[in-house]
């Protein structure tokens, strides 16, 4: 085996680079968890989402179809308030990939980007995929919320089911706020400021 100057074989040398971790060729192979590793350490900071967004539009780019990109891009996006930007990312993700809780965050999107005519029925399609994946129409708070959002006849009645079945404390405090006397435009505000 061939020798370097300082006595270590050119082979351990090979293997240690190798082993070492590459920020060029391998991390441009796949971006996205390079990205969603930094939009979780950026803990809000405007400069880090920055970085986290310009690795996830690296991720994007390299595969403008990966639903799980485009996502995570959106809620950078989100999280840096541009949110005509983050509704096109969800906009380019099939409706079906979209679980309760992500069809909940576009509807919103859209609300906030274009807020008349508020979109009820992508409220109500949230609360049907809420309830397919087992929701218990008043006994969960997201059911309720799409149902408050997308003005169903009863919304109303649920919400008060749900107070009433919450035991005194925080959980019922937060949920007061939230559900009592609901004002839809707060709430808008609250979420997507």
């Amino acid at each position: 085996m061939p020798m370097l100057r300082r006595g270590l074989p050119l082979g351990w040398l090979l293997v240690a680079a190798a082993l070492a971790p590459v920020h060029g060729t391998l991390a441009a192979a796949d971006p996205l968890p390079e990205a969603r590793a930094a939009y979780h350490a950026a803990q809000g900071d405007p400069g880090r989402l920055q970085a986290a967004l310009a690795l996830a539009s690296d991720a994007v780019r390299q595969a403008p179809g990966d639903a799980e990109a485009r996502l995570l891009r959106a809620d950078i996006r989100t999280a840096l308030h541009d949110y005509p930007q983050a509704l096109a990312d969800y906009q380019q993700v099939a409706d079906a990939d979209l679980p309760a809780s992500r069809k909940m965050m576009q509807c919103l999107l859209r609300e906030r980007v274009q807020p008349v005519p508020p979109p009820l029925d992508c409220y109500a399609d949230a609360g049907r995929r809420y309830a397919a994946g087992g929701a218990r129409p008043a006994g969960d708070p997201n059911y309720v919320m799409a149902q408050l959002l997308a003005d169903t006849p009863e919304a109303g009645r649920l919400a008060d089911a749900l107070l009433e079945a919450t035991p005194p404390g925080p959980e019922r405090e937060i949920r007061e706020m939230l559900f009592k006397d609901f004002d839809r435009a707060r709430y808008l505000r609250s979420v997507l400021p």
